[in-house]
């Protein structure tokens, strides 16, 4: 297709807008526009891939450590939780004295005559 006519007048009085002007540019000339940010995006490109992975690793390390701690816990955690639920549930043995016996030798003498086995 070769043709030279107009897909719209032409208007000699006023020029395009910038939206007229970039929309004709940007196809064309996209590239050249982001020529200038390539070096200084590949010179920034290795430090900041370092400070990622040097982040990302202590990440799993401080991840590391806790599941470590979780593990290690579990046993002393279930071993507190079943002794506290067992003494818990124990009942007093008779022969135990009231609280009050061991403070006052009178309550102490009135047990021991209840209770004389």
């Amino acid at each position: 297709m070769n043709t030279t006519d107009l897909t719209r007048p032409l208007r000699a009085s006023e020029p395009p807008s910038f939206g007229e002007w970039l929309a004709e540019f940007l196809p064309r000339g996209w590239p050249l526009l982001g020529a200038p940010f390539v070096l200084p995006v590949l010179m920034l490109c290795g430090p900041f891939l370092f400070l990622i992975t040097v982040g990302v690793a202590l990440v799993g390390v401080v991840i590391l450590v806790g599941l470590t701690g979780a593990i290690l816990a579990t046993p002393y955690l279930v071993v507190r939780e079943v002794h506290r639920r067992l003494t818990a549930r124990r009942p007093l043995p008779s022969r135990a004295l009231p609280r009050q016996a061991a403070t006052s030798p009178r309550a102490f003498l009135e047990a021991v005559a209840k209770d004389p086995s």
